[in-house]
């Protein structure tokens, strides 16, 4: 049986409304983290969730919280080089958004545990 794994899959909350967010801003985001995570775009699922209620830092500003599942690409050691360009990837995407208001949780998943 053939596998279609599809890879990695991004999740985007936040706080900031849709009527406020770029037109298109899940393709950016998919060619972006397939670069940096060096994963084929075709692989990349994007899913944006704006208009939630996020508290971060003591605040309600605009915050996001990002989550990113994949195979074999997040360690210790790698993980740190993702964030800088993860994170300017986004603030590209949402001008209202700081540095500090942006989280991004990593999931490394076993290849069998996806479908």
């Amino acid at each position: 049986m053939t596998r279609n794994l599809t890879m990695p899959l991004c999740r985007l909350y936040t706080n900031i409304q849709e009527k406020d967010l770029k037109d298109g801003m899940e393709e950016r985001i998919a060619n972006g983290i397939a670069e940096i995570l060096n994963k084929p775009v075709e692989r990349v699922v994007v899913i944006v969730l704006p208009g939630v209620r996020v508290f971060r830092m003591n605040s309600t500003k605009p915050a996001c919280s990002i989550t990113i599942s994949s195979i074999g690409v997040f360690d210790k050691e790698r993980n740190p080089g993702y964030t800088g360009p993860i994170k300017d990837l986004v603030l590209k995407e949402m001008n209202d958004l700081t540095p500090e208001r942006i989280t991004i949780m990593y999931h490394d998943l076993d290849k069998d545990m996806h479908g």
